[in-house]
């Protein structure tokens, strides 16, 4: 279980960095067809259309510009999609720029 611990962590942490001052962070949990749904919604700077492939890689960042106000080793999100294959799940996001990312946990329920 330490390693789905650092799977709420990682995306846990990376709502809270990039929401504003003053912003929300909301997570919710269901269950759906054998899986549990854990959401976790931020209304930060949002991620661009088509940055999926980046946002998952190691080592990688969507704002490496030298005024950027969050910062991290651009490892989080891989290791929690790496953690989540290993474990029979999946992560996936829908976002828009300026409004906020809704990112989706999934994993399988144990009967």
């Amino acid at each position: 279980m330490p390693r789905l611990d650092q799977v709420l962590c990682n995306v846990l942490s990376n709502a809270v960095k990039f929401s504003l001052p003053g912003g929300m962070v909301d997570v919710s949990l269901q269950q759906e067809e054998g899986m549990a749904l854990v959401s976790v919604s931020d209304s930060g700077c949002g991620i661009p259309p088509g940055a999926e492939e980046q946002v998952f890689a190691p080592f990688s960042q969507l704002d490496s510009s030298d005024t950027k106000t969050a910062y991290g080793s651009g490892l989080g999100l891989h290791i929690t999609r790496q953690i989540l294959d290993r474990h029979g799940g999946s992560i996936r996001y829908v976002s828009a720029p300026g409004v906020g990312t809704t990112f989706t946990i999934s994993l399988p329920l144990v009967a």
